[in-house]
């Protein structure tokens, strides 16, 4: 329900599996981002008044959902989406077959992952790349896979961060019209808000103030630059008082 006991739950698994998500409200997307590529909490350890408990960890974290909604840029950037095909009735199993199988097939499966993963490590300290995305490691695991198989992981990889990205823009009624009137702009946040904001009737649901205009680019930027726009922070306009945006 909170950043709080998120972080107690995640410090007591390896593996997080959260299943049946309908949404992930923003609290728990910049979480999930934390827990990702490191989180840490201090509190106040139980019948002490001085004493402190630590928590620090790193965590792989399934998300499961019929549709989760439109995800955060940060957290796209760390994801791996699958799309998975429905099961017809015909091919469903109970839960005795469904173990008896795994049972069998357990000991195979984990001894060609640590295969995998020590023939992988052994061609990794050869791996280079030209570019990284956000997650620069994960993307030398993924070139080393595809050096030892002659697969394209890494190229799949950086193509659905990039679809993600764009979807992620969908999410924004404010970016939405950004991208559907403007070609280029300069100028601040304010001029930019007044320039997309209808002339007739309400704005959207969830319009921004000229304050918040400069946040959503900042937190956009990064999607909107995968579609293939160019969003920088300029000068600052010493009579409007802002900063400006190209």
């Amino acid at each position: 329900k909170d950043a709080e006991g998120w972080v107690t739950a995640a410090a007591g698994s390896w593996v997080v599996g959260l299943d049946n998500m309908s949404g992930v409200p923003a609290w728990f997307s910049d979480s999930l981002c934390r827990a990702a590529t490191g989180e840490g909490d201090v509190r106040r350890a139980l019948y002490s008044d001085g004493g402190l408990a630590v928590f620090a960890f790193r965590r792989v974290i399934l998300l499961n959902g019929i549709d989760v909604g439109a995800l955060s840029g940060d957290l796209a950037d760390r994801a791996i989406v699958a799309n998975l095909a429905r099961i017809q009735e015909s091919q469903r199993r109970t839960e005795t077959e469904l173990a008896k199988v795994w049972t069998q097939a357990y000991p195979k499966l984990l001894g060609a992952l640590l295969t995998e993963c020590a023939e992988c490590l052994s061609v990794l300290p050869s791996v280079r790349l030209g570019r990284s995305p956000r997650m620069a490691d994960f993307a030398r695991i993924l070139a080393a896979l595809d050096q030892r198989h002659g697969t394209e992981g890494l190229a799949r990889y950086t193509e659905q961060a990039r679809t993600l990205a764009e979807d992620t823009l969908d999410a924004d009624p404010f970016i939405v019209e950004l991208r559907r009137q403007v070609t280029r702009f300069d100028g601040t946040a304010a001029e930019l808000l007044d320039k997309l904001t209808p002339t007739e009737g309400r704005p959207p649901r969830g319009w921004p103030s000229a304050r918040g205009v400069t946040g959503l680019l900042k937190r956009n930027g990064p999607g909107l630059r995968k579609a293939g726009w160019t969003v920088e922070q300029g000068a600052r306009d010493s009579e409007a008082r802002a900063w400006t945006w190209h």
